[in-house]
């Protein structure tokens, strides 16, 4: 990883998304390719950045490996939040669906991962993650099952 967050990542021991990607066009785009407009302190996307950046995930969700119909419903998430790194960085964005890009919010991956397997668990809109979390850390037995994400996969690595 270049970007700036690489000591973070590191430290969190995490595989990047982006190694799971084809990075040929991205790579090459300018910012005015990537950035159409900052609005409200959010960042609008161009639609070749959005188009190219759907290829490159093989139009697939980052997370689950859901299909996603086409650029525009897809969502752009930032791997590392971007409230942990505060930059727009093309290697730290990645495709993912927007059910994935809403459980994600702006929690690191393990919660995610972990918010995930309750949201596809049977305790789903039963118990929240967070209570889920703190009911299996003092002992409790929940049927919640984690599991690899679609880009570990992918790479050949396993959670």
């Amino acid at each position: 990883m270049s970007f700036k967050a690489m000591a973070w990542a590191t430290e969190q021991e995490m595989t990047h998304p982006n190694q799971a990607r084809d990075n040929t066009v991205i790579s090459q785009m300018k910012p005015k390719d990537i950035i159409k407009k900052w609005e409200k302190g959010s960042v609008v996307f161009t639609k070749e950045f959005r188009y190219e950046l759907w290829k490159a995930h093989h139009e697939k969700c980052a997370y689950c490996g859901m299909s996603l119909e086409s650029s525009a419903i897809m969502c752009i998430d930032h791997f590392i939040p971007q409230s942990k790194i505060l930059n727009n960085d093309v290697e730290n964005l990645i495709a993912s669906c927007k059910r994935c890009n809403s459980i994600k919010g702006k929690n690191d991956m393990e919660y995610f991962r972990f918010s995930l397997a309750v949201s596809n668990s049977v305790l789903c809109g039963v118990i929240l993650p967070n209570v889920a979390k703190k009911l299996i850390d003092i002992g409790v037995e929940l049927p919640i099952t984690e599991k690899t994400f679609y880009f570990e996969t992918l790479l050949g690595g396993a959670k």
